[in-house]
């Protein structure tokens, strides 16, 4: 136990490095130009793009940092995240890998819809803490649908070995959300069926967010 918790500990400090000078420079600096450190200072964590590597290495370092200087539960993930236009995009789910971080450091954010929250990235607006996760009335909840996948499919240029990968993500996420919405598992793949949007007002329903915004 004592070995796994200090492999954490030397993670956990080698990941922050890149984000305590972005971090300790908003708060010292008057001159706050870089937004996103700025968003950071105040214990924010701004999703306003796809998760890819690149978003998803950032995300962790940022959560990892916020672990080692004790900021617990005192901070919300704000989400305006779009479809990413890369057809590989879907061979590795980086959500389910932030979320299983927050899971394992028993980290609940308070989590916050400010426009769209496509994919995967559902299951981060989902897994906030209870009562605090939040939505403005007019945002949307967007799925992976299932004829995207199929057209994947069909596409020659995709490597047939990522379809496992792709799969096992899918089912794996559809547990959780079903999890943490307390729905059948049934119900939560038929949203990944829907070819529409949903919205606040349904996404109360399905006790995907607790409160909305007007």
């Amino acid at each position: 136990m004592s070995k796994n918790l200090n492999y954490l500990n030397n993670t956990i400090s080698k990941k922050s490095n890149a984000t305590h000078y972005n971090y300790i420079g908003c708060k010292t600096l008057t001159n706050k130009s870089n937004l996103s450190s700025l968003i950071f200072s105040k214990n924010l964590l701004y999703i306003g793009m796809p998760v890819d590597s690149h978003v998803h290495e950032l995300i962790i370092s940022q959560i990892l940092y916020l672990y080692k200087d004790g900021i617990g539960d005192c901070y919300r993930i704000l989400i305006n995240s779009g479809e990413h236009k890369s057809k590989f995009y879907a061979t590795e789910s980086h959500c389910l890998n932030i979320f299983d971080l927050l899971k394992s450091l028993h980290f609940l954010p308070t989590t916050m819809n400010l426009g769209v929250c496509h994919g995967d990235v559902n299951l981060l607006l989902a897994c906030g803490l209870p009562t605090q996760r939040k939505s403005f009335i007019n945002s949307k909840i967007i799925f992976n649908p299932k004829y995207k996948l199929n057209h994947i499919f069909h596409d020659d240029a995709f490597p047939n070995f990522s379809w496992f990968y792709l799969i096992i993500n899918e089912i794996t996420i559809i547990k959780e959300i079903s999890e943490i919405t307390m729905y059948p598992v049934q119900d939560i793949e038929n949203m990944y069926n829907r070819k529409t949007h949903m919205g606040s007002k349904e996404a109360i329903k399905y006790n995907i967010i607790d409160e909305i915004l007007l």
